[in-house]
């Protein structure tokens, strides 16, 4: 889990490994007042 983050453009690595699913669990939303959680881009290679 990645708390914290409070920059524009993130990456983050993982072991390769073989999978069917893969599942991005948001617990939180944008920084600020809204209360909406904004995914703009998210690639699996």
């Amino acid at each position: 889990m990645f708390d914290g983050n409070r920059k524009n453009v993130v990456n983050r690595s993982f072991d390769p490994a073989e999978v069917r699913y893969v599942r991005l669990f948001v617990v939180g939303p944008t920084q600020g007042l809204d209360s909406a959680a904004r995914i703009y881009e998210f690639e699996l290679f």
